[in-house]
């Protein structure tokens, strides 16, 4: 049997029909920058991340990278797993190495058919609904600044370990904007003492509500 615990992931509590689910799904380890999927890949179950953090990226016509979304540890990904026939439109690559669960859609759909255990996913779909909307926010935004400070605020809020583990590049495909620009209002932000570098790779937030007070 797997270990696992559900009071961790948000929305489910001490869920009997999570632990079900959990006992008969697949789990494995990830290594950083490996696939979870790739774009145009059949949908044959839904992911839960035990640890790690994971991007969903495609590539536009001109070959730039772009980012859709990242998720972290005890986050579903569930997308159309319950039309017939669907495929991945972006590519699931492990930003860290990482643990998961596979739960078949079989098994899922059954259920569904809960009543109690389908509120739960509503609520977490709204969730996530609530979340793309905040995002598309930030991303709106034309000051390069206030776009990046919008971004480290949805991703400090998502934060699950000590430090926030993003590239340059990953940063840059997830606000469309140019890697020197991001390099540039990094540092500005640095300078002001509003965060830290932790290493390659990885930033500490030092005063979060002057970040905020930037996309606002």
């Amino acid at each position: 049997m797997n270990a696992y615990n559900t009071m961790n992931i948000a929305g489910f509590g001490d869920s009997e029909e999570l632990v079900s689910l959990l006992e008969n799904s697949i789990y494995k380890k990830a290594r950083k920058n490996s696939a979870l999927f790739h774009e145009g890949d059949q949908v044959e179950g839904v992911y839960l991340i035990d640890e790690g953090s994971i991007k969903l990226t495609r590539y536009d016509a001109n070959g730039r990278e772009r980012i859709v979304g990242i998720f972290s540890e005890h986050e579903f990904l569930w997308e159309s797993f319950l039309l017939n026939n669907s495929t991945y439109p972006y590519t699931g690559v492990w930003l860290t190495k990482g643990k998961y669960y596979k739960i078949s859609n079989e098994d899922f759909e059954k259920m569904l058919r809960k009543k109690h255990f389908a509120k739960k996913v509503i609520v977490l779909l709204s969730q996530k609904l609530h979340d793309a909307n905040a995002r598309n926010i930030y991303l709106a935004m034309e000051d390069p600044l206030a776009r990046l400070a919008g971004f480290l605020v949805y991703s400090e809020q998502r934060r699950t370990t000590d430090y926030l583990e993003l590239t340059l590049d990953d940063i840059a495909a997830s606000i469309n904007l140019r890697m020197e620009t991001v390099s540039r209002k990094l540092k500005q932000l640095e300078r002001e003492g509003l965060i830290k570098r932790a290493g390659k790779g990885k930033l500490e937030i030092i005063d979060y509500k002057k970040i905020q007070l930037l996309c606002q």
